[in-house]
């Protein structure tokens, strides 16, 4: 006889559930899905600060997700992964994964897509959240003048390198 994988969990769950009830003292019966119990998940949805709304990035080049990380739970229940969204439907692939939520920011390359303004990031961890529309130009229309200048993250200035107060051509 074969048995659908279904049924076969089933099965695998009664025959434990009558090992367990002959090692205790109860006679009430186990339902299969006590046995497979979840542990409660620990919530988190940190706001995605960058980029931010209007940001402009171009596709093929490197982009760093920027989030604000404070006040994380003290376990952090599921691995990390980011998607990219465009006009309300999510990519299928993912960006990047198996990284630290507590860091606060992951760097990964944009893919090859097609000029919109209409895209956002899926942030997820415990719970999937979005950042702002933001708009993604191709290298093709980047070449052809057709997307405005690229926006990226606040950076710190280099030490020695904080303004630059006059450029001169000879």
């Amino acid at each position: 006889m074969r048995l659908s994988p279904s049924a076969l969990v089933l099965a695998l769950a009664v025959v434990a559930a009558g090992a367990r009830s002959t090692t205790s003292n109860s006679n009430s019966n186990t339902h299969p899905s006590d046995i497979f119990a979840r542990k409660p998940l620990d919530v988190w949805a940190p706001t995605v600060l960058y980029p931010s709304e209007g940001a402009i990035l171009t596709s093929g080049e490197s982009c760093t997700l920027v989030w604000n990380a404070t006040n994380p739970p003290a376990h952090i229940s599921n691995g990390a992964f980011v998607l990219l969204r465009r006009n309300g439907r999510s990519y299928p692939f993912v960006l990047a994964k198996d990284f630290d939520l507590r860091a606060g920011s992951v760097t990964f390359p944009l893919p090859e897509v097609f000029s919109g303004d209409d895209y956002s990031f899926v942030l997820f961890g415990d719970s999937g959240n979005f950042s702002p529309l933001f708009t993604i130009c191709s290298e093709w229309d980047r070449y052809n003048t057709r997307c405005p200048v690229p926006t990226g993250p606040p950076a710190a200035p280099s030490a020695g390198m904080d303004r630059v107060t006059e450029l001169v051509w000879d």
